[in-house]
């Protein structure tokens, strides 16, 4: 009777495991985004310190240069956007981090492939 009761409970905790990891938000694919939706989002979010087309102006680092674009992986450039650049005014912008933007891990990576798209 014991052994039944300790085997139901291991296998009551592996199928709600099994379902809570089915469940979880998904990993963030860092440049999976759609170009047009992140544009939208950098005018809003990010140009007013990063200028228009990330050229740089007036306060934040240029994001459009080949040298940036070809030496930043979207990871880089998804992390930076969702936790910010410690010792810089470049602050958290992902939900739940603090930040004023509070922008979704999809909306982040909508705005990398915005920046990637910069390179081409």
């Amino acid at each position: 009777m014991r052994r039944k009761f300790l085997a139901g409970t291991i296998l009551a905790i592996l199928v709600l495991g099994a379902v809570a990891y089915a469940m979880r938000e998904p990993e963030p694919s860092f440049n999976s985004g759609d170009t047009a939706k992140g544009k939208e989002l950098y005018d809003v979010y990010c140009a007013a310190c990063h200028g228009l087309e990330g050229k740089g102006k007036p306060t934040g680092s240029a994001l459009n240069t080949p040298e940036y674009l070809k030496n930043t992986s979207d990871e880089q450039i998804w992390n930076a956007t969702a936790y910010g650049i410690p010792g810089t005014t470049m602050g958290p912008a992902l939900k739940g981090q603090g930040g004023v933007k509070q922008l979704s891990e999809r909306e982040i990576s909508h705005i990398v492939a915005y920046l990637r798209s910069l390179q081409k």
